[in-house]
């Protein structure tokens, strides 16, 4: 990840893939796509694009193929762009007669990247339509309408719920990556003015990420204002690291089998002149909420200096795609229709128990 791009204080250049673990992203929307089946992507600023979790369907099979569908496909993409606004989601009725939505990914009030959601249909597809398609621009009308009846039947709603899904999740990493490139530029640039005796105080306070310093490994000097805004305390709260790991950790095995271990690679790291190991851990808040965040160190001259990102909202969003998965699940074990799901190589991963028993067959193996 480069910081040259970014000025903290100046203009903002930084783009999408400075952010974001663009990889990582990409497998998390291929699991959302195997999860609810509905067809999601995203592209940058430039156009490029970063991820698509698709499948086969009508699009990539056919729409795109033929020259005058494809020009069809374009033509209602750039309406779809027209139509969006910040933070709001555009979508419509293509003239390939398949619904398609789009949204910005805005991170201080700028937009980063497109996602988009689709295609999909709000109602069982009407064939007679798409079966005189089919003979208008040759395709094979078996295959075509077997692909149309593939589409994904959602209702509005649905569709909104998985955007917002979609959107806080990328806006969540773009926003931790921000603050994790804004911390890198900060630490660099503390390097380079030591010399001209900048307190580290000054820079600190105003910086977006909880950050702290202590003297060595015993008294906590400072802390600034990001800091006691997450989790309550002030410096005079904490007298020294001691007294910090008490509060912060407050179950004594957990700090043995977390907390010490961690803080011996650190001292080995610091020792060798490595950089140190990260530590993702749950914080005690002085009012006794509980903080999941990423603990990282470093030294300036003989300071120990420590940020804390907070992951919270992002663990919250994991756990609720697990009651995603598994609520799909529950619903689709109770229902008596059968309902099984494919990967983009046609391999099962998904049958119901209706399914299996239609099928006769328990050579698949169910994935839970």
């Amino acid at each position: 990840m480069s910081i040259n791009n970014t000025k903290t204080g100046g203009q903002n250049t930084y783009q999408f893939i400075d952010l974001v673990d663009v990889p990582a992203f990409a497998r998390l929307l291929e699991r959302f796509f195997q999860a609810t089946g509905v067809p999601n992507g995203v592209v940058d600023t430039n156009g490029e694009l970063l991820s698509m979790s698709s499948g086969e369907n009508a699009c990539s099979m056919f729409h795109r193929t033929q020259f005058k569908t494809a020009v069809r496909c374009r033509d209602s993409n750039l309406e779809l762009v027209r139509d969006l606004s910040d933070g709001g989601v555009a979508g419509g009725l293509c003239q390939n007669g398949l619904m398609d939505y789009v949204t910005p990914v805005v991170v201080e009030d700028r937009q980063l990247a497109t996602l988009f959601l689709g295609p999909v249909l709000h109602s069982p597809p009407d064939m007679d339509s798409f079966r005189a398609q089919a003979t208008r621009f040759g395709f094979d009308e078996t295959a075509y309408l077997e692909s149309i009846a593939n589409i994904p039947v959602v209702n509005k709603k649905q569709v909104d719920d998985l955007m917002a899904v979609m959107v806080e999740m990328a806006q969540m990493l773009a926003a931790s990556g921000l603050a994790k490139l804004r911390q890198a530029e900060l630490e660099r640039d503390i390097h380079i003015h030591t010399e001209r005796n900048i307190q580290l105080r000054d820079i600190l306070d105003f910086s977006p990420v909880a950050m702290g310093w202590s003297e060595n490994e015993d008294r906590i000097e400072y802390v600034n204002r990001q800091f006691t805004l997450l989790f309550g305390y002030t410096v005079d709260d904490l007298p020294n690291l001691e007294t910090w790991y008490l509060r912060a950790y407050p179950d004594e095995n957990y700090r043995k089998t977390v907390i010490g271990p961690w803080r011996r690679a650190v001292a080995q790291a610091h020792e060798i002149n490595e950089p140190p190991p990260e530590l993702e851990a749950d914080i005690t808040c002085k009012d006794g909420s509980v903080r999941s965040v990423i603990v990282r160190v470093a030294w300036v001259c003989h300071r120990r200096m420590v940020s804390f990102t907070d992951i919270s909202e992002r663990k919250q969003l994991e756990t609720s795609l697990i009651e995603h998965e598994q609520e799909f699940r529950t619903l689709a074990e109770n229902l008596p229709d059968s309902i099984a799901r494919w990967d983009v190589e046609t391999r099962y991963t998904y049958i119901n128990s209706v399914c299996e028993r239609t099928l006769n067959t328990t050579a698949f193996k169910r994935d839970w």
